[in-house]
């Protein structure tokens, strides 16, 4: 016996095609009215899309997009020191025409992909490289690119056209994290009170200061991972001289540096043994040309976030003597411009210090968990670093 099958109303596709458009339309609105990463140019309401929370940890996927649509004429490169302490400024340079391209914890297999992107168009090339480098950079067992870094990317946009056009709707329209990342961006503008996450690189810090219980843990760690065991790449060394040398050749002013280092982080590194490979950066480096060498201080833990990042609010005094408008950045830091000519690292003062507090040493390399050298450590600042009065 035939029965009659049910039948598909006629407007049923259409409704449901028109449906699909309405949704797509939706989120690609919803995508670059929000644009979470900040790469499609679009206008930032305070109240709702300032705060764009997802670019605290997607340096490496946001920035190279910002830096091709800026062509910037002066760029930083560095690591988490830099990425935080150095406002995207430079003398006689419009600061949209300024940015800061460090990553944190960059080594320098990601160094020279960035090099390659920014040498690859002349748009892109820009006319100032200032290369701040730190010991880490020279790590062998961190030379795996972090997540989120992809020479691909940097090729499809050193490429532009359509392959650039697609990579940058992909992950930043239609990746689930982007979506995601786009209903926390109003939230968090709110919280924030429209406080910016990066402004043309600088990683922005709600209320920076220091924080006398995370010195200890954020030493710890240093300690721990970052030093502990630390293997020095020499093919890596080699390559960070050339670098400079391809960026020369292609007649790019390149301004050398290291990086700013805390006497207690330079404890850290002279009981793991690694004095003789900082004299050896601080050489090769200058084998390419004189370097502002910042790795004397300042003293003061106040003028720091942790032991490895100096407070934002004496980046600008470093721009200052990077471009050559200054000569130091603060009292009590005094920074050498050195060169072929100057001495090998004196170690002689973390030497006596080393010798002269058992009991910090014996905290740093009495344990190997980071919770029971931090507690070690926090057990030493109560004398070194007392806590401030407490507010009744």
């Amino acid at each position: 016996m035939d029965q009659d099958l049910p039948t598909v109303p006629a407007t049923l596709p259409r409704w449901l095609l028109g449906s699909l458009a309405v949704g797509l339309f939706a989120l690609v609105a919803l995508q670059l009215g929000v644009d979470p990463y900040g790469v499609w140019g679009t206008p930032v309401a305070p109240c709702c899309t300032a705060t764009k929370v997802a670019q605290a940890a997607t340096e490496r996927m946001f920035k190279p997009y910002q830096v091709a649509d800026t062509t910037p004429e002066v760029v930083f490169l560095g690591s988490s020191s830099i990425h935080m302490a150095l406002p995207a400024t430079w003398p006689g340079v419009a600061d949209d025409r300024v940015y800061n391209l460090a990553l944190d914890g960059m080594h320098v297999p990601e160094l020279e992909g960035m090099v390659d992107f920014l040498l690859a168009r002349s748009e892109t090339t820009p006319e100032t490289v200032v290369l701040v480098a730190d010991l880490f950079w020279l790590s062998a067992r961190a030379r795996a690119p972090r997540p989120g870094f992809s020479v691909d990317r940097l090729d499809a946009l050193a490429a532009g056209g359509p392959t650039a056009w697609w990579w940058r709707v992909r992950e930043t329209v239609l990746a689930r994290e982007a979506v995601g990342a786009s209903l926390r961006t109003p939230v968090a503008s709110v919280r924030a009170e429209g406080q910016p996450m990066s402004i043309r690189g600088q990683a922005q810090l709600v209320n920076p200061r220091s924080a006398r219980a995370g010195w200890a843990w954020a030493w710890a760690v240093d300690h721990l991972r970052t030093y502990g065991g630390f293997r020095r790449s020499t093919r890596d060394l080699d390559r960070l001289v050339e670098l400079v040398g391809r960026l020369r050749a292609a007649e790019v002013d390149v301004v050398v540096a290291l990086a700013p280092v805390h006497p207690d982080l330079r404890l850290t590194m002279h009981l793991h043994g690694l004095d003789d490979d900082l004299a050896d950066l601080r050489a090769a480096m200058v084998s390419t040309g004189p370097v502002w060498d910042f790795t004397g201080g300042p003293l003061e833990r106040s003028d720091w976030l942790d032991p490895g990042h100096v407070h934002p609010r004496l980046g600008a005094a470093m721009v200052a003597v990077l471009s050559g408008q200054a000569g130091e950045v603060t009292d009590g830091w005094p920074v050498q411009l050195v060169d072929a000519t100057a001495a090998r690292w004196d170690v002689d003062a973390v030497v006596e210090r080393a010798a002269a507090e058992p009991e910090l040493v014996a905290a740093l390399m009495g344990a190997d968990d980071e919770m029971t050298v931090a507690v070690g450590i926090e057990g030493w600042l109560d004398q070194a670093w007392p806590h401030p009065p407490r507010r009744p």
